[in-house]
């Protein structure tokens, strides 16, 4: 497959990830400048009709439903469904981020072509941002072996960079566009999972609270083999 094609494919996955939870029924599409418009040609629930729902129109109440949305394959979820949120997330933790999801958001905001960095081979071990990656994340072990935050601030994760050596001169960052996508703090959101059995028989709850406002974000019961551990 063509790299064009992977970016069409890509391209109306997002718009039909818009579309599941925006409060209208109208296709979304995106102009000649890059600008996000409606589109026309049937509302978006024509899509989902064979399938015998609708799109929800509103938040996702859980990753997982994100595989209801047209273009998300098993393969793609699998790969990627872990670095995806449906909680009110406005910056990412860099101290618990995924490589592959600070990668992105680095070469978003470079100051120098990021070809040269993040996609051309630098050496056998890859990319110039895959090597500094590597170290990266050998600094959060090992600070977190030390029960210590790999990083303190978000000036600190933007100093790591000028500071790898042989690496800085190439890794040039964009304090000024980085900074306002990035945070040390820890997520409001946590989530909660219980197990308990009674005989045979088991139960699992899952929950999700908001820590600020202590108020439920999400609540699922499951009843499962207690012998088998599966629902």
């Amino acid at each position: 497959m063509k790299a064009g094609d992977n970016d069409r494919k890509a391209a109306e996955l997002v718009l039909n990830i818009m579309d599941w939870v925006d409060p209208d029924d109208d296709r979304t599409d995106i102009d000649s400048t890059g600008q996000f418009v409606s589109g026309g040609g049937g509302g978006e629930n024509s899509t989902y009709s064979r399938y015998g729902y609708k799109a929800r129109n509103a938040k996702m109440d859980s990753v997982d439903e994100l595989r209801l949305v047209e273009g998300m394959t098993d393969d793609l979820f699998c790969k990627f469904g872990k670095n995806f949120t449906v909680y009110n997330t406005d910056k990412v933790n860099v101290n618990e981020a995924d490589l592959l999801l600070i990668k992105s958001i680095v070469c978003d905001n470079l100051t120098v072509d990021p070809m040269q960095v993040c996609w051309r081979p630098f050496d056998p071990r890859g990319s110039i941002i895959d090597i500094a990656l590597v170290q990266l994340e050998a600094c959060r072990r090992f600070k977190n072996d030390l029960f210590l935050p790999p990083f303190t601030s978000e000036n600190d994760f933007i100093d790591f960079w000028s500071r790898l050596p042989e690496i800085s001169q190439f890794v040039k960052v964009n304090a000024n566009t980085l900074r306002p996508m990035i945070t040390t703090a820890k997520s409001k959101a946590l989530r909660v999972r219980a197990r308990g059995w009674v005989g045979e028989s088991g139960h699992e709850i899952t929950a999700v609270i908001d820590t600020g406002s202590t108020n439920w974000l999400y609540w699922k019961e499951t009843g499962f083999d207690a012998l088998s551990g599966k629902n």
